[in-house]
């Protein structure tokens, strides 16, 4: 991938999800963050150890295991406890990661540098309309998932 695609795709996320920093926590952040005692003070046991809703909304039912996700929650609020412009700052980052990684898919199956740009500018652009994933919490889930479908299309292409 050049520098310049490179730098185009991240200076689109910044440009386009800049307006997400200045949200507040929306829907069930306030109960996953500032409601869960796992992101604001859990252990390594309590974040592998439990499931997604367990400690917060005990008999819930199961929402999955999401270790990764309450890591980086908890990640995030030993960095700058409750606000909630730094948790919007780490989904904009991990959508311009997940963008990056589009824009290796095309080049590796042999398509020329604007179509590999065109897809990651197309996956920057998916829902910027209500701040698309770059303003939700729960989107960080869905950056974990997608980006390991990401990788694994990637090694395929490589052993081909």
């Amino acid at each position: 991938m050049t520098h310049h695609s490179w730098w185009m795709v991240v200076a689109a996320c910044a440009i386009v999800y800049a307006g997400a920093l200045r949200c507040g926590f929306a829907f069930d952040d306030h109960l996953m963050i500032e409601g869960n005692r796992v992101v604001q003070a859990g252990t390594l046991r309590d974040i592998f150890g439990g499931e997604y809703w367990g400690t917060i909304a005990p008999g819930a039912q199961s929402h999955g295991y999401r270790p990764v996700t309450i890591l980086t929650l908890r990640a995030n609020h030993a960095l700058s406890g409750l606000a909630p412009w730094s948790y919007h700052a780490m989904n904009v980052l991990l959508h311009a990661l997940v963008s990056l990684a589009v824009l290796s898919v095309p080049r590796r199956l042999g398509l020329p540098e604007r179509a590999a740009l065109a897809a990651a500018l197309l996956r920057v652009l998916d829902d910027p309309g209500d701040l698309g994933e770059a303003g939700r919490r729960r989107a960080r889930a869905e950056f974990s998932v997608e980006r390991m479908a990401l990788r694994t299309l990637d090694v395929y292409t490589k052993a081909r």
